[in-house]
């Protein structure tokens, strides 16, 4: 045996047998080589508070800065350590967390200086450039982290060598391309997440070989092709995968096999995150009490369910998709906001077996994770999008600042069209807002309830009572004028309720026009007299609209609720009575039964001496004109 392997074993003999009779006494010192690349790395990150005077190996507080926020981590860990004698041993740097320090520089390329480097972690801080294809020569990082800062361009392809990858994370920059297919020959992977690619349409990255891999995230970037069909060892894995905020046919297809649709709903009510509530109203909010997950769907109750996607960052608290507090907020229905269900991505509720028609969505939020303490706990800004039916009605969404404070009540309305039995509810954190305040993993969509009602049932009607004559009839014949927008299958119009205590044509005396009368001319003739006697003057038309209405060179307008009160209750009545009376020749008692109507016929309850013949001849229009102009208004 040579002298040199003689002489370490002899040393690493002497420093075992340190560590035996007196640990505390061996100092380790990091190599001069990675100094230098540490305080070159420090100026190109921006890192201006590591203290060189100090040896990085040494867990000085300038190098690992104990009992941090969560998220704000700062340390330089040294290993790999050999003894150079008795009582010291020279070190490498295994892992360096600078995690939200709000760093403002590049991502050095010397870090290939520091060859034994196993964790990068540099989240949460500001910076910025392109990855540098020197990163591929570590080839012992197991671990690493860049999400949330503002790097652009692309993934080098020298990351093609960093196989010993367990955990990859690179999302929410301005990174752009495609996802490379060199992943799968990171066997070791246990989490990837890429999302957030400005770029071109990706396949599918191919996974065959990464059978370790627990966690996939790859949100918001813009993929095609299908998820390949294989099954990592675990046997379960989380995968995030959507290309759109509105992409989730996953959950769809799992919805539609739940919904054995044998009764017909109108309505779900839904306390997120809490105990089934009843309200004064006589509603009853559903329990919706389920844990929650990174990758779930549940049925709640008989007509509803929900799904969730997303882990919240760095944090290994299980229970975040819920929160609750001990009080309850100063409404008179407190009890559906002091719980809330959250996600860290994306929260859909699904309505299903519904009956087809319009609904009343309303959707109920108080912020209840901030404090109101006056520390930076009250700065914390949650910050999402709403969709309903796949469309968007709420952007860039803020409890705090619509509900005007924190822990008040907003409540936010919608009509939904639904059209083929589901309901589609989808709340999506965009990336804006905090992430850790007043702790990590306070963020993403927030609700405290969903109450959910068909117009129809407000309205105690059924579409069924209806036919087509009568719905072509009360929207004259689907008018342009009627129409008041569009829903998810097509215009939706206004419709004029039909009148259920009569028909205008009970006003007409028969015994005085004959058989033989226009009903169309009649009609124009009582429409337009009703109008003329409107209690309100302005809604009274004027001569000149009135005479053009009656040549035919204008429509007569349709009789809303408000120029119509003659048809309902005693009015038509007397009218009717009248009619009545005058066939059977009784003019004595037609003013008592008229009397014994209080007055309500009085403007126009005279016999029938005092009324013009309706006959529509030339003749008449003297005496029509005169008629109609004691009771309309002159331009």
């Amino acid at each position: 045996m040579s002298l040199l392997p003689c002489f370490l074993l002899f040393l690493h003999i002497l420093w075992l047998a340190s560590l035996a009779f007196g640990a505390d006494t061996v100092s380790n010192t990091l190599s001069k080589d990675e100094v230098l690349a540490l305080r070159d790395m420090a100026k190109t990150l921006g890192k201006n508070d590591w203290d060189f005077a100090v040896d990085p190996c040494s867990e000085s507080y300038s190098w690992v800065t104990p009992e941090t926020a969560p998220g704000n981590e700062n340390s330089v860990t040294c290993g790999n350590c050999f003894p150079i004698n008795v009582t010291n041993q020279i070190c490498h740097v295994i892992s360096i967390v600078l995690k939200g320090q709000n760093l403002q520089g590049t991502l050095p390329r010397d870090l290939f200086r520091l060859p034994y480097l196993q964790e990068l972690d540099l989240e949460f801080n500001q910076l910025f450039g392109s990855l540098p294809k020197e990163l591929g020569n570590l080839v012992q990082l197991e671990s690493l982290f860049l999400t949330s800062n503002n790097f652009t361009g692309e993934i080098p392809a020298t990351f093609a060598k960093l196989t010993a990858l367990r955990d990859f994370r690179i999302g929410d920059n301005q990174f752009s391309g495609t996802i490379p297919n060199f992943i799968q020959n990171w066997t070791n992977l246990t989490r990837l997440r890429i999302s957030d690619l400005n770029g071109p349409d990706s396949t599918f990255p191919q996974l065959m070989n990464v059978t370790m891999l627990k966690t996939l995230y790859l949100t918001g970037n813009f993929l095609s092709g299908s998820v390949p069909n294989w099954t990592p060892v675990s046997g379960a894995m989380n995968l995030f995968a959507s290309s759109s905020p509105v992409n989730d046919s996953g959950t769809v297809s799992c919805l539609r096999r739940h919904a054995n649709c044998q009764t017909t709903y109108n309505s779900f009510h839904i306390n997120c995150g809490g105990q089934q509530v009843s309200t004064a109203n006589g509603d009853t909010y559903d329990a919706d009490t389920d844990s929650g997950g990174p990758a779930r769907f549940q049925v709640g109750g008989e007509n509803w369910a929900y799904s969730n996607t997303g882990h919240f960052m760095d944090n290994d608290r299980a229970n975040y998709y819920t929160w609750s507090i001990q009080c309850w907020l100063a409404t008179d229905i407190g009890e559906l906001y002091s719980n809330a269900r959250a996600s860290p991505n994306s929260l859909t509720y699904y309505g299903f077996c519904l009956a087809n028609g319009n609904y009343k969505v309303k959707l109920h939020f108080a912020e209840i994770m901030f404090d109101d303490d006056g520390t930076y706990n009250s700065l914390g800004r949650r910050i999402f999008d709403v969709y309903i039916q796949r469309k968007l009605v709420l952007k860039d969404f803020n409890i705090v600042e619509e509900a005007g404070g924190l822990g008040k009540v907003i409540i936010k309305n919608f009509i939904a069209v639904v059209n083929n039995s589901n309901l589609e509810i989808h709340l999506r954190w965009s990336g804006k807002g905090t992430t850790r305040i007043p702790f990590r993993s306070v963020y993403g969509p927030l609700i405290s309830a969903i109450s959910v009602e068909s117009e129809l049932k407000q309205l105690d009607l059924q579409t069924g009572f209806f036919s087509l004559r009568q719905i072509k009839a009360a929207t004259n014949n689907f008018d342009i004028t009627n129409k008041i927008g569009e829903g998810g299958f097509g215009p939706v119009y206004k419709a004029h309720l039909l009148k259920e205590k009569g028909n205008l044509m009970e006003l007409v005396d028969e015994r005085i026009l004959g058989s033989d009368f226009n009903g169309e001319e009649a009609m124009v003739m009582i429409k337009v007299a009703l109008l003329c006697t409107n209690a309100t003057a302005t809604l009274r038309p004027t001569m000149s609209s009135v005479v053009s209405m009656f040549e035919g060179s204008i429509a007569v307008p349709d009789l809303d609720a408000d120029s119509s009160e003659v048809l309902d209750g005693k009015n038509l009545e007397a009218i009717r009575l009248y009619h009545q009376l005058m066939k059977e020749n009784k003019e004595s008692e037609i003013q008592e039964q008229l009397a014994s109507t209080d007055g309500a016929w009085s403007a126009s309850s005279s016999p029938a001496a005092n009324l013009y013949p309706l006959h529509l001849d030339s003749a008449n229009w003297d005496k029509r004109n005169k008629t109609i102009a004691a009771t309309c208004s002159f331009p």
